[in-house]
């Protein structure tokens, strides 16, 4: 099956995955150390059985095969597979050890998240191993659970791994990345509405958004005034400010309302321990401190702290 349009995200072009890439997708997926926890043979277990499997993926009836490339120059950096069946989407992915610590595979799942739900998807899953500590964690980040205990093996191995299913109920998500900031923001008044939520975990949230505004625009040195004469004002740091956003979100100050786990990272330069703490006490909420953790947690550090948080939190 092959995407009718690619998809982008801020670094990444994401397209239908062709025959011209099989060298590359065989280096990558047989690498012993980026290929450890697939069912992908290493390199010299390639048989003819499963070389005829991969020049069959782009032809593949029931689903897509994908190359992630820099948006910049065209060069692959990683892969991903996703096969949809009754309204679940089933999903895999590599990313190059060469990249490994820069976010891609963040952007790479908030992607196919997005493309998902515009297909109209109920859900999405992926087995990881159990030991695959970071791939559990960036699943976790965008709020995908354990659904069932399985176990695989190595093509043309003995190598068995015991693993989980993970999933993610799309009726029940919501992401940024696939909404403007004001409709984030209605989306997250409207949930301290419902009934069934009973907790929420916020992992470097940004729980003062006006207070972020206001500095964005101390950063680029623009006055308030400028904004509002301007309506909207490009930064040099990437940043597109809002005056409509601004007003939107003094006018519609978010009350929440849900038991909450919060978990911060010490070097975080969006959100001060001061304007965390306050929100943690003024909401009663459990804050937790990473020492050393930065907003976007992405390092194996702080992967590994964030998994072993959310376990924590969700047994308790």
């Amino acid at each position: 099956m092959l995407f009718i349009e690619n998809l982008e995200t801020p670094r990444l072009t994401i397209r239908s995955w062709r025959k011209s890439d099989k060298d590359f997708t065989l280096s990558l997926w047989g690498d012993k150390e980026n290929g450890k926890y697939m069912s992908d043979p290493v390199r010299e277990n390639m048989d003819e059985a499963y070389l005829k499997c991969v020049d069959e993926m782009e032809d593949n009836p029931e689903g897509y095969y994908l190359v992630a490339e820099w948006k910049e120059n065209g060069t692959p950096v990683g892969t991903c597979c996703i096969f949809p069946e009754n309204g679940n989407y089933d999903i895999g992915y590599c990313i190059s050890k060469e990249h490994w610590k820069e976010g891609l595979g963040t952007e790479l799942i908030d992607a196919i998240i997005r493309w998902v739900k515009a297909e109209g998807g109920k859900s999405i899953t992926g087995e990881v191993a159990d030991n695959n500590l970071a791939s559990v964690a960036l699943l976790s980040k965008f709020g995908f659970s354990e659904d069932r205990k399985t176990r695989y093996k190595k093509w043309g191995e003995e190598t068995y791994f015991d693993a989980h299913y993970y999933k993610l109920n799309l009726a029940r998500a919501f992401y940024s990345s696939d909404m403007t900031e004001a409709e984030l923001y209605k989306e997250l008044g409207a949930l301290t509405k419902e009934k069934d939520i009973s907790r929420a975990f916020f992992i470097s949230s940004i729980v003062d958004m006006e207070k972020l505004i206001s500095d964005m625009m101390g950063w680029a040195g623009i006055a308030e005034s400028e904004l509002q004469k301007k309506g909207t004002i490009h930064t040099d740091f990437g940043e597109e400010l809002s005056w409509e956003y601004l007003y939107y979100v003094r006018e519609h100050p978010v009350s929440w309302n849900v038991p909450t786990d919060i978990l911060y990272g010490s070097e975080d330069n969006l959100t001060s321990i001061d304007t965390m703490t306050a929100f943690a006490q003024a909401h009663h909420a459990n804050l937790t401190i990473m020492d050393g953790g930065d907003h976007w947690f992405h390092t194996e550090e702080q992967m590994q702290f964030l998994d072993n948080w959310i376990r924590e939190k969700s047994d308790n």
